[in-house]
């Protein structure tokens, strides 16, 4: 199902005052534009693509939904894109440092392609850099419009969301699910410590339950009353998380983060923050 929502204070003119912030995985593309002055969202679009993780087939239909959209032939301000890819993983930052390597080292734990750009980003507050990769014909898709691009994933979205979690919400331990289309991350903290960031592969919700029932109580954690913070793809009527409470204590969560008023009332009382919160996220 396509999501298209625009604001009326929205004006292509004053495109180079706005943040264009994408979103891409091989399952669906998804934009916003947020307005610095007034510190709203102004526009939300979802497409939904459905190709069976064929690279070649993908680039054609984003170039297709590209070339309808007028706003992809307008400057920015700042553009951001996010890569949603389950291709990533932490490593020690000092380890970082050895650029030599660390394609190889991804390689070892997910299937790289040769044609694949390789991406870090060193998170100083954790101690970590986060590792993943991005088809070149998606960079240089972007790049060849917009000139200068912003390239994240959705581990260095989360995580920095983790570290804001931990310092507001002043607790020590906490779950965090991210559901894509077809996978989904988990990340855990344990005594204010980085215990679990990883991503697994889904068909049915019922494995989206396993996992994540067996990664806390591989840590110890089935039987408290842990805050698991709940954001991406939510089943009608919250089966999702509706199915995780029939198995373990927690407290469902849908806001990961606030939202302040002034951002767009009326945007997330059509489509609720969870439901794009790393494509919000990435603006602040």
């Amino acid at each position: 199902m396509e999501i298209a929502y625009t604001s009326k204070l929205f004006s292509l003119r004053h495109s180079s005052e706005y943040k264009l912030s994408i979103q891409v995985s091989l399952n669906g593309f998804s934009f916003c534009v947020y307005d610095f002055k007034r510190e709203s969202f102004l526009l939300l679009k979802y497409f939904p693509i459905d190709v069976d993780n064929n690279l070649e087939y993908f680039i054609k239909e984003l170039e297709g939904i590209i070339k309808k959209e007028e706003l992809f032939s307008h400057k920015f301000k700042q553009v951001n894109l996010i890569y949603s890819t389950p291709n990533s993983t932490i490593i020690p930052e000092e380890l970082s440092k050895k650029t030599e390597g660390l394609k190889d080292f991804l390689g070892f734990q997910h299937a790289i392609d040769e044609f694949d750009e390789l991406h870090q980003v060193i998170l100083s507050q954790n101690n970590i850099s986060v590792l993943f990769s991005i088809p070149s014909a998606i960079t240089n898709l972007f790049v060849n419009i917009f000139g200068e691009v912003n390239f994240t994933n959705q581990y260095t979205l989360l995580l920095n969301l983790a570290q804001e979690i931990l310092e507001k919400e002043n607790i020590s331990e906490f779950c965090l699910i991210n559901k894509n289309e077809v996978f989904f991350d988990i990340i855990i903290f344990k005594d204010k410590k980085l215990e679990l960031c990883n991503s697994f592969n889904y068909i049915t919700q019922n494995d989206l339950v396993y996992y994540s029932i067996s990664a806390l109580k591989n840590l110890g954690l089935a039987e408290t009353d842990i805050p698991v913070y709940y954001s991406g793809i939510l089943r009608e009527k919250g089966q999702d998380t509706q199915m995780l409470n029939k198995f373990i204590q927690v407290f469902i969560k849908n806001e990961p983060y606030q939202i302040k008023p002034n951002y767009n009332i009326e945007l997330f009382d059509k489509y609720p923050p969870y439901y794009f919160t790393l494509l919000y996220f990435v603006n602040f």
